[in-house]
């Protein structure tokens, strides 16, 4: 039994407990979790609007039934302020309330049930005065005395006893007549888009826009929390906050007068799934449906990065998707957005199964839903499923310099093999190319030999006793640039990553490890570890854990201390020139605490100037009693007339007054007070030209504050000609999104509207005409908080 409520004022006073900051410079204020799409190369196209429109013609039809009858019983007077009442919040569609109307007003009819339909008749329910989609306006003219206002789920008059909120408004009949038929659309986890039809006449300042997590409608006095741009705006696209219910209301703004507020009722943003969201909303407008003849088909040519695509698709059907960016990442919902399908990096495929419809096709620039305005190509292709089952889930693993491993999932029936084909050009295999490889089981050990610092594409089908399926495309990977024998012809061996205890004494990891393999092993920062083959004339390798840096090699027993704890690629070849066999030997590892007087790890420089340079190097293990010895030179040997020696007890040192345009050899060793250590070496490296464009050196700040700071340099020989570029931000990479890049001509900069109590990065480069050189890093600094000791500033 519901509870008879009587009428109740719905005055909303919309309370701000903190002012709202205008964003950007439209002067719009937005409430918390939204915020006008402010992109500039948003594409959106509107939408079909559907919404019955109240009509003054002779004949209007509606619904005068009303199964659940009278509800409430006492007949309502509204108080015609101009604001909303609530009649009732627990009514049912199928009911009637009798309402007192006096001439010459303003009637607006809503329930909070969206697409509630509603109908107004005279006392008796006999004569329809209008009908329609709620919100209906009706202006009462002569009729004086009591109306009928009904309630129906839909204009088939259908009734449902679940609770709604009716409400009513009473006003003077306004010239600023409101907009109508309003549509939210393309709704994702953070986007959507809310439409309306144009007011007639149209307002001559523009629409204003009042949309809130609460079911609190506005009067005639509440600020809006958005604007559309001109008068002659018939839609807006938002972001929005995801799993959160909205409501909204849209009135005409006539500059001196404002119409009637017209609720839009209410939606619900999609939780947040795996990039789910489209910041830059749904494009093209359009619907793709493709034609699935196996071949790639072409949607957009100018797709962003944080869009979304709607298709039409069938089920038992396999479906790729990918773009002409192909770091991309691809995300497949249901035509909700609130169901994940699929999701990887392009290219993604799919199979449909049972589903069919429509489903979204989202495109990021990764797996982190990043987005970008840069046009790229959508593309989708879609077949039927053969007889013969695809594979799924293609991964490429243990990629080495002439080597990798390749994986895959088998069709629901195993088929009797699979075709491997690996070219070095996109194009795709076709039903009568020959397979490269070809496999019985769901991998392939080791693909070689393969060319190093090579981009290949790759594709595997099922074989099922000679029917083959479809290829199905795993992407593209790229083979290691070649080091010192840091490939493998054999691949990984044995697949788990050994962990040494680290006792002192020697370890076996296999007794029948190859000549053309490696294994991983897990390794702990300030160890000395022993690498040994059973071949004495075995050459060994250690790479770091994704081979792309040598750490150490040369014959066994090989020697290495670390500077690092993590994982480590542990080579075996047969001789210097990178010899493979395949004979079984012992592999073996001991690692142990270090001691006497080792030497430094791993030499580099950095920041080359045409007459400076920094040389640095990790540290030996233990930490060497007396510090280092550098040395340098222009001939290749650190015993040659001339050549320079130094001493630091830093893991650095900064060669100065160098000559421009040449090339200097250097070296370092330990100094264990009374034993050294020999040479290693750095390598070379060679000074700019006098007249080349120099990096900006010393780079250092002053001043800090809680919201500024200064930063400085000091200028190269010959100083740049068009000055200096600087860069700040709160991640460690001068390239990130969100980075601020300034000019000056001076050696320094003020950094201002900083944050408090925050950490950033600054980067400085020098720019010479056509020519920059690379960033050179600052450092970091710290702001002070909001409420610190913080230093005057503007000083005159």
């Amino acid at each position: 039994m519901r509870k008879k409520i009587t009428l109740s004022l719905f005055l909303v006073l919309f309370l701000i407990a903190s002012k709202i900051s205008a964003q950007s410079t439209t002067g719009i204020k937005y409430p918390a979790g939204i915020h006008q799409a402010t992109s500039s190369g948003l594409k959106i196209s509107p939408n079909p609007l559907v919404f019955a429109q109240t009509t003054n013609s002779s004949v209007i039809i509606g619904c005068t039934s009303a199964t659940n009858g009278l509800f409430p019983s006492n007949t309502i007077t509204p108080n015609c302020s101009g604001n909303y009442e609530t009649i009732t919040s627990q009514s049912y569609a199928g009911e009637y309330s009798n309402v007192n109307v006096i001439a010459n007003k303003q009637y607006s009819f809503s329930s909070s049930v969206t697409n509630d339909y509603i109908t107004i008749t005279n006392g008796t329910g006999t004569i329809i005065y209008a009908s329609g989609t709620q919100p209906v306006i009706w202006d009462s003219g002569s009729t004086t005395g009591v109306i009928r206002y009904y309630l129906h789920t839909n204009a088939n008059c259908s009734s449902e006893q679940v609770n709604r909120s009716r409400y009513l408004r009473c006003a003077d009949a306004s010239n600023c007549v409101p907009p109508s038929n309003l549509v939210v659309s393309n709704v994702t986890s953070n986007s959507c888009k809310i439409a309306w039809t144009a007011a007639s006449p149209v307002p001559s300042s523009n629409y204003d826009i009042y949309i809130v997590t609460t079911n609190n409608a506005p009067d005639a006095n509440s600020t809006p929390t958005l604007f559309s741009t001109t008068n002659l705006s018939t839609s807006i696209s938002l972001n929005v906050a995801a799993g959160t219910t909205y409501y909204y209301w849209i009135r005409s703004n006539c500059g001196s007068t404002t119409g009637s507020w017209i609720s839009g009722g209410n939606f619900t943003t999609p939780p947040a799934l795996t990039c789910n969201g489209a910041s830059y909303g749904l494009y093209p407008d359009a619907t793709f449906t493709p034609t699935c003849t196996g071949n790639p088909q072409q949607i957009v040519a100018d797709a962003y990065a944080g869009e979304y695509s709607n298709v039409n698709v069938v089920a038992n059907t396999q479906y790729t998707f990918f773009s002409s960016v192909s770091s991309d990442y691809i995300t497949v919902t249901n035509a909700l957005g609130n169901t994940i399908l699929a999701s990887g990096t392009t290219p993604l495929n799919w199979v449909s199964g049972t589903y069919s419809g429509t489903v979204r096709y989202h495109i990021n620039t990764n797996a982190s839903c990043g987005t970008q305005n840069t046009n790229r190509v959508r593309y989708i292709q879609c077949m039927g499923l053969p007889t013969c089952g695809v594979p799924s889930n293609l991964v490429l693993s243990n990629i080495t310099s002439n080597s990798c491993r390749l994986t895959w999932s088998p069709p629901a029936t195993t088929p009797t093999g699979y075709d491997v084909y690996l070219s070095t050009v996109n194009t795709a295999p076709v039903s009568g190319t020959a397979a490269t490889y070809t496999a019985t089981g769901t991998f392939i050990a080791s693909l070689n030999p393969l060319t190093a610092s090579t981009t290949y594409f790759y594709w595997v089908r099922s074989n099922c006793n000679g029917t083959k399926s479809n290829w199905v495309s795993g992407g593209s990977f790229t083979t290691l640039t070649p080091l010192t024998c840091n490939g493998a012809i054999y691949g990984l061996f044995p697949a788990a990553t050994f962990t040494p205890s680290c006792t002192g004494n020697p370890e076996q990891i296999v007794n029948n490890a190859y000549a053309g393999e490696f294994a991983n092993v897990n390794i702990l920062i300030n160890k000395q570890y022993t690498f040994t083959s059973s071949v004495t004339t075995d050459f060994i390798t250690i790479t770091n854990e994704g081979g792309t840096g040598v750490l150490a090699s040369g014959l066994t027993p090989l020697t290495w201390n670390s500077n690092f704890t993590g994982v480590i690629r542990y080579h075996i070849n047969s001789n210097a020139n990178c010899g493979t066999q395949a004979s079984s030997r012992v592999r073996s590892i001991t690692c142990a605490t270090p001691t006497g007087c080792n030497t430094p790890l791993e030499p580099y420089t950095d920041g080359v100037t045409s007459t400076s340079i920094n040389i640095g190097w990790f540290a030996a293990t233990p930490v060497p009693s007396n510090g280092y010895i550098y040395c340098y030179s222009t001939i290749n040997d650190p015993f040659s007339t001339g050549a320079i020696t130094g001493t630091t007890t830093e893991t650095y040192a900064v060669l100065n007054n160098l000559s421009p345009n040449t090339t200097y050899y250097f070296w370092v060793k330990s100094n264990c007070g009374q034993t050294q250590t020999d040479w290693i070496s750095g390598g070379s490296f060679t000074t700019y030209s006098a007249s080349g464009c120099n990096a900006p050196t010393q780079l250092y700040y002053d001043g800090l504050t809680s919201t500024t700071n200064n930063i400085a340099w000091v200028a190269p020989t010959p100083a740049p000609s068009n000055g200096y570029v600087y860069c700040y931000s709160t991640i460690n990479d001068p390239f990130s999104t969100g980075a601020i890049t300034g000019t000056t001509t001076e050696t320094y900069a003020v950094l201002s509207n900083l944050s408090p109590n925050t950490t950033y990065y600054f980067w400085v480069k020098s720019i010479c005409g056509n020519t920059q050189t690379d960033w050179v890093s600052g450092g970091s600094f710290t702001t002070y908080s909001a409420t610190g000791c913080n230093a005057p500033t503007q000083l005159y």
